[in-house]
């Protein structure tokens, strides 16, 4: 990707640095610690010890199978990924059978991950015009996440999904 370098506000001044922002996205790489770089060519076991480290995230959460904690690392990867992904993004459903097991909790470490701040959550309305406005508000607003809360009826309309362009 193209990059260019920006000037950023301090508490004291402007300060000239050479943080680098991707030029189609507009996203700036600023590491807060110093991090491997990924090798041209990974290998397998590159992969492997990747997603051994990504997993770990997961190693507190409950999750009744081995492909539901997949389901919640493919989740984080297309947070990560959306801004690279052009078109659509599926959504992810997380349940549970009792109240507690930290799905929020979940959500909003995936959040403060990928966005450095806690999820915005909306509840869930079974009314499709006022789901056409929520969901149209995030995208207009350039909402990386989009959270319904404590969804208690039938979900995903296509016809309102498909109005909002998501």
């Amino acid at each position: 990707s193209r990059r260019r370098h920006t000037r950023y506000g301090t508490v004291t001044g402007v300060q000239t640095c050479a943080l680098p922002i991707y030029a189609t996205s507009g996203l700036v790489y600023q590491p807060n610690g110093h991090y491997e770089l990924v090798p041209d060519e990974p290998t397998r076991e590159d992969a492997m010890i990747a997603l051994g480290e990504l997993s770990e995230i997961l190693q507190d959460f409950p999750f009744a199978l081995e492909c539901h904690r997949s389901a919640g690392l493919a989740a984080l990867l297309t947070i990560l990924a959306r801004p690279a992904i052009e078109g659509s993004c599926p959504a992810f459903l997380v349940e549970a059978s009792t109240p507690g097991t930290g799905k929020t909790r979940m959500i909003d470490a995936f959040s403060v991950m990928t966005t450095g701040r806690e999820s915005s959550k909306r509840s869930y309305s079974s009314d499709p015009e006022e789901m056409r406005k929520v969901i149209t508000s995030a995208v207009l607003t350039g909402k990386p996440l989009l959270v319904l809360d404590n969804i208690t009826r039938a979900f995903g309309d296509q016809a309102q999904i498909g109005r909002a362009h998501v």
